[in-house]
């Protein structure tokens, strides 16, 4: 990936295409959203495919809001594309990992039960 496309994305027909950022499959699959409140405000939001959590007692992440969005692939890999606004400015993280091979241990997408 260039330094400057940092989310792994694929043209195909007109439409800009999300592809894992480990093995550029096409089947990525969102699992999750969460955010964390900034500042002095305590609070996390979960979104997954068992509703919405809410947690008022989670510390603040730093000066700003962070929002992380959790994806899966056909391949097995996990990847999340964390935002962190902090100094007038949005920084950009990605983390990824191998799931587990049990699927009962495996997260959900989030719009199909």
């Amino acid at each position: 990936m260039s330094e400057k496309e940092f989310m792994s994305t694929d043209f195909k027909s007109d439409e800009r295409i999300l592809t894992c950022p480990v093995c550029d499959c096409y089947n990525v699959h969102p699992v999750g959203l969460e955010c964390i409140s900034p500042g002095n405000e305590k609070g996390h939001v979960l979104i997954n495919n068992r509703g919405i959590h809410l947690d008022p007692e989670v510390p603040p992440c730093g000066k700003g809001v962070k929002i992380i969005l959790h994806f899966t692939c056909g391949c097995s890999h996990a990847f999340d594309y964390e935002f962190h606004f902090s100094e007038d400015k949005t920084l950009v993280d990605c983390q990824t990992s191998l799931l587990p091979s049990s699927s009962v241990l495996q997260p959900k997408t989030i719009w199909r039960k």
